[in-house]
């Protein structure tokens, strides 16, 4: 275990207060069902869930693509198809 210490103003980082032993028989993996394969849907089904147009999605990621990449839209798949992360297209949208 890994105990930070304080911020240091100079270079924004936090030192090492102290390094503990690690005991894994106190913890255990614990699966997480997690479909993030349903959180990238096309731009027509983007659209259809935030009640607008697909040109308005295509403007608004672009705009966002900048800065989120590969987290807002993967590269496109053959066929020319865009998939957007529409979880965090959700969040950004508000």
């Amino acid at each position: 275990m890994i105990v930070f210490g304080p911020h240091d103003d100079f270079d924004q980082r936090n030192s090492f207060a102290s390094i503990l032993p690690f005991d894994p028989l106190k913890h255990r993996i614990q699966e997480y069902d997690l479909a993030s394969h349903q959180d990238w849907v096309r731009v027509g089904k983007a659209a259809e869930e935030l009640e607008t147009s697909e040109s308005t999605v295509r403007r608004r990621v672009q705009s966002w693509e900048i800065e989120w990449g590969t987290r807002l839209v993967r590269p496109r798949q053959p066929g020319g198809h865009r998939y957007l992360n529409l979880r965090l297209l959700r969040n950004l949208w508000d």
